[in-house]
């Protein structure tokens, strides 16, 4: 996905009515348009599934502070998290991506994800504002810290508005496994 000020494929997706699908085990990646876009995606839910939603922004370089929140069938919010972790003075320190983990489905049917911008979006930089996000089949083991792998070839790009670098982002299983072959999304940062 190269993430530039053009048009990003999934868009409209702001109601219940035109989500765009996400299957179990899968990640999408995709960016925030304006402060008042939000991005619903949709999933087919089992009563007494456990599902782990992840939104990772800040950790893969965006300048984006996402929200994230679990809907039922009918719109109305199940779960939503804000900040993985506020402690500055932690080890992890702080980490405003964000995560549902291990949530049980209360029913059957379609189950709506909800991605929006905690802080304001500067309208002059939408292509900053990038997420990936993941659903993740939960409930098998104890959760890990470690659902993702984040490396940039080359590490480190000068200020010069010329150079690029490619960010891989490579999604994990609740148990730090890797989620399978072709779950690799891969950024190109330009200028």
């Amino acid at each position: 996905l190269a993430v530039a000020a053009t048009a990003v494929p999934f868009e409209p997706n702001e109601t219940i009515l035109n989500p765009t699908p996400i299957a179990l085990g899968r990640s999408v990646a995709a960016r925030i348009e304006s402060g008042n876009d939000h991005d619903l995606y949709s999933f087919a839910g089992t009563a007494g599934r456990r599902v782990s939603v992840f939104v990772h922004a800040r950790q893969i370089g965006s300048d984006l502070d996402p929200r994230v929140y679990l809907r039922g069938p009918t719109g109305l919010v199940l779960a939503s998290d804000d900040d993985i972790g506020e402690d500055d003075l932690s080890l992890a320190g702080p980490d405003p991506d964000s995560r549902i983990l291990d949530f049980p489905l209360p029913t059957t049917g379609p189950f709506f994800i909800e991605v929006e911008p905690g802080e304001s979006v500067d309208a002059d930089r939408t292509e900053d504002y990038f997420y990936v996000l993941t659903l993740l089949e939960g409930g098998v083991d104890a959760a890990s810290p470690y659902t993702s792998e984040i490396s940039a070839s080359p590490a480190c790009v000068p200020a010069d508005g010329a150079s690029t670098t490619v960010v891989t982002f490579r999604p994990r299983t609740l148990q730090a496994t890797a989620v399978g072959p072709g779950k690799t999304v891969a950024f190109e940062l330009v200028p």
